[in-house]
Formats: structure tokens, sequence, C-alpha cells
């Protein structure tokens, strides 16, 4: 029988290859998207004839012609890389459930960290769950939390972070995690001369407020009234805008004078200068600051990393989606992973603004499994999944008048049809949604949430066939989302 073994992401890859060929001596061959077109269909060949035995492969060798797949594997099935954010959206990990159902063969969640609705499943006994004792690594993590409420802040880093990089930097490795989209603030800035306001004490950028008009100082903590007039040219002209961590990059290096500082937005950079293709491991073995997005980390290894300091927490505490608070806490107790080797001297530092906050404290003074038991109580209380079933209708067009009249018509006949039905759905939309995204199209969205998930879809079914005779469903763009994250 052939095996397959789903990793969400390919440094894994040549990691499990190199570990398995040491016990077994089979055909051993590797799926993933960095592949040449040559090379997967020659793999996809071997697969569909049965000539190899164990495959590994990224979430989309999930659809591989097996010739007698035996078992699925699919390891850290909590990551977010398996839910497809396209406009058929799903997730990679269902998908391998439902295929080792219909072709009556087991499969495998294998995690540290398990999702909320794997654990709800074994609540229900619909799977087992093994539990090693021996993996006490993710209990015991070295962290610190700093109050930026009672730190002076310099582009985002804090007075004690600063020093502790500066005071161990002979023989520390730092890397810097930040958020992209949150990681900015609001400048004060001359439309004429291109002045832009900073505090005469430190020479740090003042951050505007636009709500009561003031500028006010991170790092001195001096807080004054909007000026008139430009300082510099005398214009009136004068506008906010946003200033990101790409404008700081020469500030943050005369932070750290006598250590390297490199930035990393993109990957293509990153494996051109400075990782090995093999490995994914960075090279540079000498003590430096790494500044680095989330979206990024978890595509590479860094072994000589021993400081780690996640910059921005706070925006996952205070989201919209309930889920962040889920994401975050498998993210941070998976840090350790990213140094290959776990290391106990690895120390990780949290900065937010809100140090009271129950859920952060809960995370850093106790295991995930104490944070995932009493999230799903919470969850439980307020009905919310994986206790519920959720499932949201995007509509996309110019016209904001159409999007509410396509989801508008689709809620009736969600409403009427629940009714013959006999099922209880709670429908809370259509309102906007706002996209980072450079499409002029306007998006619009209806959620709808039930208690069985099995009827649910069945409705959803039923309604589809119903929408599409109507002629409003072809002028418009709109696309469904189970489990939204």
């Amino acid at each position: 029988m052939q095996i397959l073994i789903v990793v969400p992401n390919v440094k894994n890859i040549n990691i499990i290859v190199v570990f398995l060929k040491k016990f077994f001596d089979v055909i051993i061959d590797v799926f993933h998207v960095k592949l040449t077109h040559h090379q997967c269909l020659k793999t996809w060949i071997k697969i569909k004839n049965g000539n190899n035995s164990i495959i590994i492969g990224t979430k989309n060798s999930i659809f591989l012609p097996f010739c007698k797949l035996g078992v699925i594997i699919i390891l850290e099935e909590h990551s977010l890389k398996y839910k497809n954010t396209e406009e058929c959206r799903y997730n990679y990990r269902d998908i391998g459930i439902l295929r080792a159902y219909r072709e009556n063969i087991p499969i495998i969640l294998d995690s540290d960290t398990p999702s909320l609705k794997t654990l709800c499943n074994v609540f229900y006994k619909k799977c087992l769950s093994i539990h090693f004792d021996d993996n006490n690594d993710i209990q015991t993590v070295n962290n610190d939390i700093i109050d930026l409420k009672q730190e002076k802040i310099r582009c985002g880093l804090s007075l004690t972070l600063i020093n502790k990089i500066n005071n161990d930097y002979k023989n520390t490795q730092t890397l810097l995690i930040f958020n992209k989209k949150t990681l900015f603030f609001f400048i004060l800035k001359c439309d004429m001369c291109g002045l832009i306001f900073k505090c005469n004490h430190c020479n740090v950028y003042f951050e505007f407020n636009k709500y009561d008009d003031t500028l006010f100082c991170r790092f001195c903590f001096i807080k004054i009234k909007k000026p008139f007039c430009c300082q510099n040219c005398g214009c009136f002209l004068l506008i906010s805008t946003t200033i990101t961590i790409e404008d700081n990059e020469n500030i943050i290096k005369n932070l750290f004078p006598e250590i390297p500082v490199f930035f990393f937005y993109n990957k293509k950079f990153i494996e051109k200068n400075f990782f090995d293709k093999l490995s994914h491991e960075f090279s540079f073995s000498i003590p430096c600051v790494i500044f680095i997005t989330e979206e990024i980390v978890e595509n590479y290894f860094f072994p000589h990393v021993h400081l780690i300091g996640l910059i921005t927490v706070d925006h996952y505490f205070f989201s919209f989606q309930f889920r962040k608070i889920e994401y975050f806490a498998q993210f941070y107790f998976n840090l350790i992973k990213l140094t290959k080797h776990k290391k106990k001297s690895l120390k990780i530092l949290l900065q937010t603004s809100y140090l009271n906050k129950t859920n952060l404290n809960i995370l850093c003074n106790n295991t995930y499994y104490i944070f995932a038991h009493k999230t799903l109580k919470l969850r439980k209380t307020l009905f919310l999944p994986p206790w519920s079933c959720q499932i949201i209708i995007y509509s996309k067009h110019l016209n904001d008048e159409k999007n509410i009249l396509f989801l508008t018509l689709f809620r009736q006949i969600l409403i009427r049809r629940s009714k013959y039905c006999n099922l209880a759905i709670w429908l809370l939309g259509p309102h906007p949604v706002l996209l980072i995204n450079y499409s002029k199209k306007k998006c619009y969205q209806l959620l709808i949430q039930s208690v069985s998930c099995i009827e649910l879809n069945r409705l959803l079914k039923e309604c589809i066939e119903v929408i599409n005779l109507f002629s409003i469903s072809k002028k418009i763009r709109w696309f469904i989302d189970i489990e939204p994250n």
C-alpha cells in the first residue's frame, strides 16, 4: 500500500525524507509546487502506477491519483496553509478526511497544537486521540511580557527590547517578527516642503491622533496640540499620512550600531541572498537582528536564533475574527520549531499595550491544552464554532445595490427554505467587507450559522439551485466560504 504524508511547508519535506530513509528501504517521492512540470509529471505517473511506496507533498498532493493508497498522514493539521484562500474556499485537511472516509482507509492528524475543531471531534469521539507525554517542550516556553504603556518606544520597539539586544549582541542572534498590516502609525507632514514633525528631545516622529488633533511622542511621553502651520516654510496645509517599518529602516539600524540588521519582506529576496534552498536555513551564523513578517517566517528555519521578539500581538486579541486568538496560540507555541533544534535557551519577548489581557496571560503561564480547554468552554457558552457551523456568502460587483440585492434575495430564500426544512439558522448581513486589494469591485457578505453542519450544507445546496434561476446571479461574482477563518 502507498502512504501519503502531507506537510504545510516545503521546508519540512527534506527533513522527513532523510529521516525515513534511515528506517525504510523503499521508493520515496516528493510532490510540491517548486518542482518543474517534467518532475511533477514523472512523479504523477509513478504514483498512478503504484511504483512508489511513500509520497511526501504539500497540500495539493491530496488530489493525486494513487493506485493503492493505504493511509494519509497530515502533519501540523492546524496550519492555515491548508486553507485555500482563493474564491473556491475549502480546507485541504477536510478534503483528506473525506478522501480517507470514501476510500475506507485510516487518516492520522498530527499536531502539537491541534485545532479546536479537531479537539471538539475528540470530545464527540469522532476520532481517537493519542498524546505523547514525552513531548513536553511546548509546555516550557521561556517568555517575558513587555508592557508598552510603561515603556519608551522607538519605531515600534520598546526600550527594554532594544537594550536586551544591544547587551547580548555578542552571543545572540535575534529574530523580530511583526505583522506588516499593523506595524504603522500616522504622522503629520507638511504638504509643501515635506517636513515631518519630530520631537525636539529625542528626534523621534510624533504620532498624530486624528480624533483630538494632538501629537504624541512614544519615547518622551510628550503630548502637544496640532500646530497651525509648518515651522519650516509656514505652510498651513498639513496632512496626515502613515509611516511603516520600511520607512524607518535607517533609524532602526542606528538603534543597533554594532549589529548587522536584515529586513525580509518577500520570499524571493530571502532565498536569493540568505537561505540555503535545500535545508531552508538562514545561512548566517554571526550575531545579527532579523526583521521578518509573520507570513514569511514559518517557511524557513533559524537554527542560530536564541531571542525571538513578537513586536505586535494586540491585533490578534482585538480582531473582528474570533478565531484569531486560536491562531496566535498555535503560532506562539510552535515558535520554538523555527530553531529546528529545540533549545531550552530560547527566549521569547512579547510586546503588548494591554498587559492584563486574560487570554495572553493564560497563554504565557499555561500549556496549549489548558488554553484550548478554556477557549472551547467559552465558545460553547457563546454558541460559536466548533459547537456550531458557519458559512459566509461573498458577493463582488462595482455597484453596491446589486450586491445588496443579490444577498438579500439569497437571505429570503434561505429563510423560506429553512422554515420548510424545520432548521434553525441565524443570519447576519448583508454588510460590506473591507478587502485589502487593488480591485475596484466592492464586496459584501452574508453570514449563516446553524447547529447542524450536514443540514446546513443540504439547505445551502437547495438554495443555490434556486438562486441560479435568477438572472442577477449571472451578473455578479459570488462565492461561498465554509468555516471561514
